[in-house]
């Protein structure tokens, strides 16, 4: 069984998390292992250093090999872009994709065969993070847009009926929105900001390293309408010296950077048309979601009933207790598992106008769901 596995490879701007699972046959996915390492060589999607990036997603999936018994070769990976653009279609020979762009997806609309649904970035974008995966030894299946694979993990019923739903993820250097009508991506839309620049506040504010704010942000991070201080200071060791921190300081700094987040995360909504929309379900994923009081908060600004974001795709306690850490790789393995299902299905319909478009693009995309 365990010839069956399918890796999902998350590149984050703060993490690089793997995954291995085995999808059984009721449609969840078993872990077989799953590893993180800090990410280097990205900076709020982009790659600055594709050496430092290569380097260490050779040490994530090397680990990930030797923890799960089994040579790690072929990944699905994610994609994260500022200039990553949803679109639907009419025919594929209306795409207009200008020649500096490359479909990463593409999906059939279910009620008009001649129309498609794809995403699109530049390709010096794409290329990039082809060239580091391929440098770190490893063969790419499939490119994936992050919001695309967290989707058929969190949604229960992502196969099936969906109203407009909305999946926000607060990611370190960048938050990402992706709007569904049905199972289709209306529309996508990425901030160059995210939790990392909590950390930074808390960092320049504090007068403390980078390291020691981000334990601060992990340990004692909540956002509160109302201050309910600890009575207590809180004792810090930064650079081989103790130093004493305020907690209304340090509240007062993530609260004040998490609205500044929240509130370019509901303008770019509202550039959306999300509060005219029937929108039936937002859901919240990513490490800012996870800091106490940011769900309240978020709510209080949106003025809608949020969720955070639950991986009913997969068996793992575990995962599931951290589901806004696997979140991507554990959806990237449920996407895999389709697209090989799929495959078959693809080669016997290759004389199909839509689907010869499709293979033109070299296998760089397909149908996700």
């Amino acid at each position: 069984m365990k010839k069956d596995f399918i890796c999902g490879l998350d590149i984050g701007s703060a993490k690089l998390c793997a995954a291995c699972g085995i999808v059984d046959p009721s449609g969840k996915i078993n872990i077989l292992a799953s590893h993180i390492v800090p990410a280097q060589g990205m900076k709020a999607g982009r790659i600055i250093d594709s050496k430092k990036l290569s380097a260490g997603i050779r040490n994530l999936t090397q680990a990930l090999s030797k923890t799960c018994g089994i040579k790690v070769r072929r990944v699905y990976a994610n994609i994260d872009s500022l200039d990553l653009k949803a679109k639907v279609v009419d025919t594929p020979a209306s795409s207009g994709i200008p020649l500096n762009r490359r479909i990463i997806y593409a999906k059939r609309i279910a009620d008009n065969q001649n129309k498609l649904n794809i995403v699109s970035a530049l390709i010096p974008t794409i290329d990039s993070f082809i060239k580091c995966i391929k440098s770190a030894g490893l063969i790419l299946e499939q490119m994936v847009p992050s919001g695309c694979a967290q989707a058929l993990g969190f949604y229960k019923d992502f196969t099936g009926q969906m109203k407009d739903e909305i999946l926000i993820d607060i990611g370190a250097g960048l938050s990402k929105i992706t709007f569904f009508s049905g199972r289709i991506v209306k529309d996508i839309a990425i901030l160059p900001q995210g939790a990392g620049g909590i950390t930074e506040d808390i960092a320049a504010g504090l007068k403390v390293s980078y390291q020691c704010a981000e334990q601060l942000k992990i340990k004692y991070g909540r956002i509160l309408s109302e201050y309910r201080l600890m009575q207590q200071k809180i004792i810090v060791k930064d650079k081989g010296l103790n130093k004493i921190i305020q907690p209304q300081r340090l509240y007062e700094i993530i609260a004040a950077k998490a609205d500044n987040l929240l509130q370019e995360v509901k303008k770019t909504l509202s550039e959306l048309d999300y509060q005219n929309q029937a929108v039936e379900k937002i859901i919240v994923t990513g490490g800012g979601s996870v800091l106490e009081g940011f769900l309240e908060r978020a709510e209080e600004i949106f003025q809608k009933r949020l969720k955070i974001g639950f991986l009913y795709a997969v068996n793992d306690h575990q995962i599931q207790a951290q589901s806004a850490v696997y979140a991507t790789s554990v959806g990237l393995i449920h996407f895999g598992a389709k697209f090989k299902d799929k495959r078959t299905k693809f080669l016997k319909e290759k004389n199909n106008p839509i689907t010869r478009m499709l293979n033109r693009a070299k296998g760089l995309y397909q149908e996700y769901f």
